[in-house]
């Protein structure tokens, strides 16, 4: 249960995750989107609770749409290099990158970032390590955009045009010119709500395993985002 799946259900429904200090999402929603997957789950279109058990934590290059087990997987697309080299490996096809239903581009765009500790006691060379890996071409072809996309354009352009740089990486290279380009959902939450990514996945497990209706798994998340926005 990936909270950008139900992000970007929210934002289908005109909602948000935050607002102002608040859930930008009704408790309803919230409940119509545990229903969905219970039916999904029911009539075999998703995975069960047993088998998504399974493979919580295995590596991406492990996991079930890498190993041909998901026609269809909800991820970060940096994910896509590791999906297409195990599905290279077991002869079991090409990944692509879907569009939205309204035919353009997906509309949920995450931010990583490069920080260094306040504590730290050698800021230059922590300093010059994250300008090697965001300025220089040597760094970007090293990391192979698992942390993003390169900010350097010319660096954009380099990875394009290299024979050495797998499509996938390309295919997203051109996907977020189309989003610059659109325009689309910048993803930053506020201070203190990281932890909701992995309550949303226990509340989503108490449902499916039967341990809770979706009405009360919603309302007590509701309670814990508000929790986590008070900043108690």
């Amino acid at each position: 249960m990936a909270r950008s799946q139900f992000q970007v259900f929210a934002i289908g429904r005109g909602e948000s995750l935050f607002d102002d200090g608040e859930a930008g999402f009704s408790e309803q929603t919230l409940v119509d989107w545990f229903d969905l997957w219970m039916r999904a789950v029911e009539e075999g279109a998703a995975p069960s609770g047993e088998v998504t058990a399974e493979y919580q934590g295995v590596p991406t290059a492990q996991s079930m749409m890498a190993t041909g087990r998901n026609l269809v997987s909800f991820t970060g697309d940096n994910n896509m290099p590791d999906f297409q080299r195990t599905l290279d490996q077991l002869d079991l096809g090409q990944v692509s990158l879907a569009p939205a239903p309204t035919g353009g581009p997906a509309q949920v765009v995450g931010a990583n970032s490069w920080a260094i500790s306040d504590n730290c006691t050698n800021v230059v060379d922590s300093a010059a390590l994250i300008d090697f890996f965001i300025n220089s071409s040597e760094g970007a072809f090293i990391l192979e955009t698992q942390t993003g996309l390169p900010p350097v354009t010319s660096i954009l352009e380099e990875m394009l045009a290299s024979p050495d740089v797998d499509e996938s990486i390309k295919d997203r290279i051109t996907l977020y010119d189309d989003l610059r380009e659109s325009g689309a959902v910048i993803d930053v939450w506020p201070d203190g709500t990281q932890p909701l990514i992995t309550q949303l996945s226990t509340a989503w497990e108490e449902v499916v395993f039967g341990q809770s209706t979706s009405e009360d798994a919603a309302a007590a998340f509701m309670a814990q985002v508000e929790t986590a926005l008070s900043g108690l």
